[in-house]
């Protein structure tokens, strides 16, 4: 595994191994599949900037022994299986290194690779306006109104109930002193007329007169108590509708504020989501596209391998096929070899044996009847197998059926089938004189016609 190690679309039990210990060590909720997926790598990243790690997503010896820890399979044969590296044709999976990997001895194909996903120029600058755009949110709330909200409260609260003392009253005093002056002046000018009356003598009378005059200029002083009562009363509201008017003023100020706030709170939250937004689309369009050429090329990758495998297994097939024939070729000679030396040995035991026709056409295929009979093999009636360099020529001129059958040409377009084609070229050379009768013979049994 040193050269396999765990990393996006890797499968199998030691990925299972890394999500359980991501889950128990980071709490990422991760479903324990066994696929290495999206959000398995970024718990991996995540865990691997918390630990100071090279942040590259991939499970390598360093990241396992923080993580999982114990024995290290890095330092083993892989049996990991990736959905990039698809399984043999036998059911097995491929041996691949990072030079490629091979089925059988004779047939090699480069491993599939792909780069990590990795944004584009536009989605890194969507992103950092993003940024931007968050690191400009608006703070909470300040009022510049609440000490003052405060302090009028505190008097309205506060405020002691109505009460009206007039003798603390300083216009009732006014009041009063007037008044007293008022009641001398009258007390004067009644005394000085009763004593007028009486020839000029001052006596009880005139001083009780002027008392009496003094005393009710001075009770008239309470008749101004209820004006000098509603007039503190009026006063004392007033400055009770006072406060609340500050009140109201300064709520009315605050609601001006509070509603510049909101206001450019929503404009924030509205340039936010616009781009949000379109950072997800930029990013969702660009990794989409991403898959759409990954998967495009991994289906080309799919192709070109089923290609050279077929390709592989049709040498294949050619070699075992010649490897037969070759077998049939020596067998049959030795078995013809066999025959001559059994009529050979028959013949000089009798003498001379039959005519020299059949000898001949036994052996040689010649034209005279015999104990073999005639015909133009050794075989009597039957071919011989050739393997001439005429023979070499053809098969290296004709197509294999994936090249006959893959791709459009003339030659398709006549022949429709693969066996039709070949019958039409044995034909074509036979009748240019470039193969004989056994070497047609041959190659219509090497191709199973």
């Amino acid at each position: 595994m040193a050269n396999n190690y765990l990393k996006l679309g890797s499968q199998g039990d030691y990925v299972k191994q890394v999500q359980k210990n991501l889950n128990l060590r980071g709490g990422y909720g991760l479903a324990e599949d066994g696929i290495l997926g999206e959000k398995t790598l970024s718990a991996i990243k995540d865990y691997q900037g918390r630990q100071g790690l090279d942040v590259d997503g991939i499970v390598g010896p360093e990241t396992w022994s923080l993580l999982v820890g114990g024995d290290n399979p890095f330092d083993i044969e892989s049996t990991q299986s990736s959905p990039s590296k698809p399984p043999s044709s036998n059911g097995t999976s491929s041996n691949n290194t990072a030079n490629g990997g091979s089925y059988n001895k004779g047939f090699s194909y480069k491993d599939f690779s792909y780069k990590d996903y990795k944004e584009s120029e536009l989605v890194l600058q969507a992103k950092k306006m993003l940024d931007a755009q968050l690191s400009q949110k608006p703070g909470a709330y300040q009022s510049q109104w609440q000490g003052q909200f405060d302090e009028v409260m505190k008097q309205i609260l506060n405020r002691e109930d109505f009460s009206y003392d007039f003798n603390a009253d300083a216009l009732y005093q006014q009041y009063k002193d007037q008044y007293i002056k008022q009641g001398k002046m009258a007390m004067q000018d009644t005394m000085g007329q009763a004593v007028a009356m009486t020839g000029g003598y001052g006596n009880s009378y005139a001083q009780s007169v002027g008392q009496q005059v003094y005393n009710a200029h001075l009770e008239n002083l309470n008749d101004v108590i209820p004006e000098l009562y509603q007039m503190a009363l009026d006063k004392y509201n007033m400055e009770g509708d006072e406060l609340y008017n500050q009140y109201a003023m300064l709520g009315d100020r605050e609601n001006l504020d509070y509603s510049r706030y909101r206001d450019s709170v929503s404009d924030w939250l509205t340039e936010r989501d616009y781009l949000a937004g379109r950072y997800d689309s930029e990013r969702d369009y660009d990794y989409s596209k991403y898959v759409n050429d990954r998967d495009f090329a991994y289906g080309q990758y799919g192709d070109n391998k089923a290609y050279a495998y077929q390709d592989y297994r049709d040498n294949i097939a050619d070699q075992q096929w010649q490897a037969q024939f070759d077998e049939s070729v020596r067998q049959y000679n030795e078995q013809m070899a066999f025959q001559e030396k059994q009529y050979n040995d028959s013949k000089a035991s009798s003498g001379g044996g039959s005519s020299s026709g059949g000898s001949s056409g036994g052996s040689s295929g010649g034209s005279g009847s015999g104990t073999t009979g005639s015909g133009n093999g050794n075989s009597g009636g039957g071919y011989k197998a050739v393997d001439s360099q005429a023979t070499k020529n053809f098969k290296a001129s004709i197509r294999t059926q994936n090249e006959f059958y893959g791709r459009s040409s003339a030659e398709k377009e006549k022949y429709k089938t693969y066996d039709a084609y070949i019958e039409g070229k044995l034909d074509e050379w036979m009748q240019q004189g470039k193969l004989t009768e056994d070497e047609v013979a041959t190659l219509i049994a090497y191709y199973g016609l």
